[in-house]
């Protein structure tokens, strides 16, 4: 499998299958991870993500904004953030490269109040 980032995505929502994870939470990871990826440049190889591209997500329009321009409430935000997270773990638990240094900048950031004006 390659390890373009939208390929990663595809094979870790695949794995949520596969655990038995229900299809409208899969669905909503992908809506989640999708934000991520898209503003990553999602054809970029899984390797070269480098923690200030996280760090410029979590300040972006991507994270913060919902379709419509409206700001997202905190909790969505931090739900965001949390499939992110488990996202990069499953990355590093499959051997698609090492993520202490992205999880770092999410651990920084903390989730708590996140998003709140």
């Amino acid at each position: 499998m390659k390890s373009l980032i939208i390929s990663t995505v595809e094979a870790y929502l695949e794995s949520l299958h596969e655990r038995g994870y229900k299809n409208n939470t899969v669905m909503q990871y992908r809506i989640d991870l999708m934000k991520a990826a898209e503003f990553l440049k999602k054809y970029r190889q899984v390797k070269e993500i480098m923690p200030h591209q996280i760090e410029r997500f979590l300040q972006s329009d991507a994270l913060l904004l919902g379709r419509r321009g409206e700001r997202l409430a905190p909790r969505t935000v931090q739900r965001t953030l949390r499939v992110l997270r488990q996202y990069l773990i499953w990355l590093q638990d499959n051997k698609w490269r090492r993520v202490e240094y992205l999880l770092d900048v999410l651990e920084r950031a903390g989730t708590s109040g996140f998003g709140d004006e």
